[in-house]
């Protein structure tokens, strides 16, 4: 058997994954601030820094952390030119800053923490009163497959199963011999 061969494509990729340069919060707004100082171009500080001027205007859409808003409020504030420029020049929309800055003065500094909570819920996540259904449809028709037992349901209840979620049901329920 012969060993596979990557393509020369797919090898250049994985080293430069494996080689990218991670900045953390500090170095992303010190170099932020030394374009909005305005001593230098913005290509000639992503020259220095060796990053892409597109990945300088980028985080637009980024997440940021607790101590990246604190960060931003200290800069917007002590800016000489007006908030407005400002937030431009950090690609940050003035009601996403006024939101967190709203936040600051009314909770401090813990208040700029995230406040993503995830689902409790899945959006396709089978309701408790479902799988009962499903156990007692099961206990009624012990001699049924958990295939059949979709179909059974999908047919007499009017509720789409896959024949998956039956079987993953029965098994946590004990019922899969």
């Amino acid at each position: 058997m012969k060993p596979k061969t990557q393509s020369p494509e797919s090898v250049v990729r994985e080293i430069k994954r494996k080689t990218r340069r991670k900045f953390k919060s500090e170095e992303k707004i010190r170099i932020i601030l030394k374009g909005l100082r305005g001593e230098d171009s913005i290509s000639a500080i992503c020259r220095r820094e060796g990053i892409a001027p597109c990945v300088y205007y980028k985080r637009r859409y980024m997440r940021y952390s607790q101590s990246e808003k604190m960060e931003v409020i200290r800069i917007v504030e002590s800016s000489p030119v007006s908030i407005k420029q400002t937030l431009a020049e950090l690609n940050i929309n003035r009601s996403t800053f006024y939101k967190w800055y709203r936040r600051y003065q009314e909770g401090g500094y813990d208040a700029l923490a995230s406040r993503y909570r995830p689902p409790k819920q899945f959006w396709n996540a089978v309701p408790p009163w479902e799988k009962q259904r499903v156990v007692e449809t099961a206990l009624e028709h012990p001699e049924m497959s958990p295939r059949e037992l979709a179909c059974y349901i999908t047919d007499k209840r009017k509720y789409y199963i896959s024949e998956s979620t039956v079987y993953r049901i029965l098994k946590a329920h004990g019922l899969i011999t």
